[in-house]
């Protein structure tokens, strides 16, 4: 939130509101056009622009076409989508790869009934299937959030005393996909 100072007027605190809003989303658009610029440039010199322009059929149109035996379900919010993949990743057989650009070890997955915490399930997992994970190592500015040094603590904290192998990446710009958990 932003505060001016308690001596301006109510009109005038609204328009420094509004224009550090425009600066913000002005810096926004800025940032996501350079990063698309980008991801342009390094799909066409591999011969991949095709990939940002995908054919009017859909996404997965092409070779090899979608395997059949999958399927898509998408959960709306996290009280429907946590628990499940809580329970997915408890069934695991033979390994977990997780990949996302940040996490909280801490985090719990299940709050109802008995909480189901992250590190924990990860923890209980690694002692039995691989479980490797993958994640952006940070802001190589500290002015950006979270920080490498952020990043690292957190991995730290995830992997101490456990069989969780957590490799992070600082190869990668300060926009990421969250892929979802793979098992098997």
């Amino acid at each position: 939130m932003t505060h001016a100072p308690p001596g301006l007027l109510p009109r005038t605190r609204e328009q420094l509101r509004q224009g550090k809003l425009a600066v913000a989303g002005w810096v926004g658009d800025a940032l996501t056009e350079q990063i698309c610029r980008h991801h342009r440039r390094r799909l066409a010199r591999i011969g991949w622009n095709r990939a940002l322009d995908p054919p009017a059929g859909g996404w997965a149109e092409g070779a090899p076409p979608p395997r059949p035996g999958n399927s898509l379900e998408i959960l709306i919010d996290g009280a429907e989508a946590l628990p499940r993949i809580a329970a997915e990743l408890s069934q695991a057989r033979s390994h977990v790869h997780l990949t996302g650009w940040y996490l909280t070890p801490s985090f719990a997955l299940e709050r109802s009934g008995e909480q189901v915490i992250l590190r924990t399930l990860l923890a209980e997992l690694a002692e039995r299937v691989d479980v490797r994970m993958l994640v952006w190592a940070g802001a190589p500015l500290p002015l950006f959030r979270p920080s490498r040094v952020q990043v690292r603590g957190m991995r730290d904290r995830l992997v101490k005393d456990t069989k969780i192998r957590c490799e992070l990446d600082a190869k990668e710009r300060p926009l990421h996909c969250w892929s979802a958990p793979r098992r098997r």
